[in-house]
């Protein structure tokens, strides 16, 4: 159940970076009981690669629950695949 919101600005691929940093400050915020919103410029939609992939692989991994808005550095999200569009 998410408990609690964290909002952060543009991350340009580096979100496994920003995860790393909310866990080793703010051990108050459990990843089971936080979601982590970007606003724009997520980085994990640019390529429509592997290396995408890759980038949402390992934010994954902390835990959090995201949400990205798009930015103007991703693509629209009707160009990626299995990208549910959340009304």
């Amino acid at each position: 159940m998410i408990k609690k919101v964290l909002i952060t600005g543009d991350v340009h691929s580096k979100i496994e970076q920003r995860l790393q940093y909310i866990k080793d400050t703010m051990p108050e915020y459990l990843p089971e009981e936080t979601a982590v919103i970007i606003l724009g410029d997520f980085g994990a939609n640019y390529y429509l690669s592997k290396h995408d992939w890759k980038i949402k692989h390992h934010a994954a991994k902390f835990g959090y629950t995201i949400y990205a808005l798009r930015g103007n550095h991703e693509q629209r999200a009707s160009l990626v695949k299995n990208m549910e569009l959340v009304y």
